[in-house]
Order: structure tokens, then sequence, then C-alpha cells
């Protein structure tokens, strides 16, 4: 837990992505960080660095699994706010429906 923390305070603080060679080297480092055969206090700042980049990178490959009525509820939601009228969720519904499929 302490290393997700300390990998994501890193993360905040990342500059701009290195050259590929040094991104293999950041990921062997979270392997080996994640793993427990490094800790990254040992790390240079150099290390830091592409470690900061290579996490940004992942967390930008993070997919969205949600199907595209999930998606429009959660936005139309996010718009209504937390408390939903019949109406209002009704509208949802209508809105957000996949093609073909009846109301409920």
């Amino acid at each position: 837990m302490t290393f997700h923390l300390a990998l994501m305070a890193l993360a905040l603080m990342a500059p701009a992505a290195p050259e590929p060679s040094r991104l293999d080297r950041a990921q062997a480092n979270y392997e080996a960080l994640a793993g427990g055969r490094r800790h990254w206090n040992a790390l240079s700042p150099r290390e830091l660095e592409d470690l900061r980049a290579f996490a940004d990178a992942l967390r930008r490959q993070v997919r969205d699994d949600r199907t595209l009525a999930e998606r429009c509820f959660d936005r139309e939601f996010g718009r209504y706010g937390r408390t939903l009228t019949d109406l209002q969720q009704q509208l949802i519904d209508m809105r957000c429906r996949p093609i073909g499929e009846p109301l409920n």
C-alpha cells in the first residue's frame, strides 16, 4: 500500500516522457519495486523521474469498460445531481437506452 502511495505521489510531479530505453528500465524498476526486490529510496533521481513518466503512461492506458448506455447514464446522472425525480429518471432511460431496447 505504501509503495502505491509513494508511486502516485511521484507521478504527480512527472516531467516529459523519457526515451524508450529509459522507459524499459523504468518498467524493470517498477516491477522490482512491486515485487519487493528494490526500495524506492534506492532509486536515483533520474530513475525516479523515469518511474514517474512510466506511471503516467500506465495511468493513461486505463480503459473504460463501461457500455455506451452506462457512460450515458453516468453523464446524465452527473448533470441532474444525486437525487432524481421520476420524470428525470424516465428521461435518462429514454436518452440512454440502447436502440431497440424497450423502455423500463
